[in-house]
């Protein structure tokens, strides 16, 4: 058979070939100037002059037409805003690599290696490939991972949970349109997943952690547990945390919040205690507590106190209950420096005013920020303290004082602004801040949480008594 040279004249011929022949090869589909030419005949016979035909495709016929048929909008979809980027290659291994010759074995994909590398070399197919000897240095050797293809919903829901309580989400977020569209461009089977689901799953996955958690409870011996008061100035709602110390199998220091509770009023000692003691039971940790660490407030004597009577009237203490109460030595050295300041109080009043003065205003905010570039100050925020935290005092002070230039401009251009320190107040707080720097640093040191801190009281201890000898 000769081969034929399709023509765009020649379409109504081609398709009566068409028509007529029952045993010739697949169709071909050209698109000849918008429109469609179907040709049936062998593939090696058939001559198609490209310069004539536009486009061309090989597909099922009713497709082609059906796409003819659509307009151009719905065809093209839109370019990514987003370019697609390739990671850079560095490294001078990849030079031994050519680009074109990848060898596939099982599920791995090996490339062709132009040099002799490390490792072993395995020939296949006449081919050298870059192996790898197993490491005589205890090191294991890189494994080939699968990946997996198919979608599992249940590891999903779990994974939205975990995401939802850990970044204090709201439940509806998984409902939000965008979030949904982003789901389906990762995974394009994702199946959409309600708040209330949501929130089952969480409560769901509480439950495991809970059971994880007790069960890692019944092998440890001893106990040990910290607990603070905290009020929520929107709600006027107090409420009572309380955190697990311990030291498990592998000799590692572990911490974990167990509770965070409403205490309702009235708030005495003995409430405190009843309810420490039935979050304990309900833990079942109440048996393994050996120490209770709490801040110098008068309730918190009386709470000790029941605990330990409590405690004492099931089993023997460790040392007989001298080392249960705990004092917390970041609050004691809260307290001595809240007392050292207080001589120089009206100037802190006036540095915290001038800082809420500034803040009060997006204009003003704009004014002092201009002021501190001509200053040249990097640093153009402003902190400010919480009044029962000296070391947020501290650092209130610190950074304001780097102000004090921009402050005293300011005055003369906020004709409002009364709360400016004189040059001798901020040299008297220059004075008072390098005396606290070493208050602050004892304070973060026995504030850790993942280190023992009860060797360290002693030392820093006599550190601050040096500091005020001198």
């Amino acid at each position: 058979m000769t081969s034929r040279r399709v023509e765009p004249s020649g379409a109504s011929r081609a398709s009566s070939q068409a028509s007529t022949a029952s045993t010739m090869a697949p169709s071909v589909c050209a698109s000849v100037k918008r429109k469609s030419v179907q040709i049936e005949a062998p593939i090696d016979d058939v001559d198609i002059d490209l310069a004539v035909i536009g486009d061309f495709d090989v597909s099922a016929s009713s497709e082609e037409a059906e796409a003819t048929e659509r307009p151009k909008s719905q065809m093209e979809a839109p370019p990514p805003v987003i370019p697609s980027t390739k990671m850079r290659k560095t490294s001078a291994v990849w030079e031994c690599y050519p680009k074109d010759k990848f060898v596939t074995i099982g599920y791995a994909t090996y490339a062709v290696c132009k040099k002799k590398a490390m490792g072993k070399d395995l020939v296949v197919g006449g081919q050298t490939i870059l192996g790898f000897e197993r490491s005589t240095l205890g090191v294991p050797t890189p494994t080939v991972v699968k990946t997996k293809t198919s979608y599992e919903h249940p590891k999903v829901r779990e994974a939205l949970a975990h995401m939802v309580m850990i970044s204090e989400l709201p439940f509806n977020f998984v409902e939000h349109p965008d979030f949904i569209n982003f789901c389906h461009v990762l995974q394009p089977l994702y199946e959409k997943v309600g708040r209330k689901q949501v929130k089952a799953d969480c409560f769901r996955v509480y439950q495991a952690e809970r059971e994880r958690l007790k069960k890692v409870f019944e092998e440890t011996r001893r106990i040990s547990i910290t607990t603070d008061l905290w009020k929520s100035d929107h709600q006027s709602i107090e409420y009572m945390v309380l955190t697990a110390h311990w030291v498990d199998q592998s000799w590692s220091l572990n911490k974990q919040i167990i509770n965070f509770v409403h205490l309702p009023p009235p708030r005495r000692g003995i409430d405190i205690a009843a309810a420490i003691f039935d979050c304990l039971k309900g833990w079942g940790i109440e048996h393994k507590v050996e120490t209770v660490t709490v801040d110098n407030a008068s309730a918190n004597d009386n709470c000790v106190k029941r605990l330990k009577e409590d405690f004492q009237m099931q089993r023997s203490l460790l040392c007989d209950g001298k080392l249960f109460h705990v004092r917390c030595t970041a609050h004691i050295v809260n307290l001595l420096v809240q007392d050292g300041v207080a001589v120089i109080k009206p100037i802190i009043d006036n540095v915290r005013e001038s800082v809420k003065f500034v803040k009060a205003s997006e204009a003003r905010q704009k004014t002092f920020a201009k002021i501190a570039m001509q200053c040249g100050i990097k640093e153009r925020k402003l902190v400010l303290d919480c009044a029962t935290r000296w070391n947020s005092t501290y650092k209130m002070l610190m950074t304001a004082l780097q102000f004090r230039e921009v402050f005293l401009r300011f005055m003369f251009v906020e004709s409002s602004y009364i709360y400016c320190p004189t040059r001798e107040e901020w040299e008297r707080l220059e004075v008072v801040c390098d005396f606290l720097e070493i208050f602050d640093d004892i304070t973060k040191l026995i504030s850790g949480s993942q280190y023992t801190t009860v060797n360290r009281y002693f030392q820093e201890v006599f550190r601050i008594k040096e500091v005020l000898r001198e």
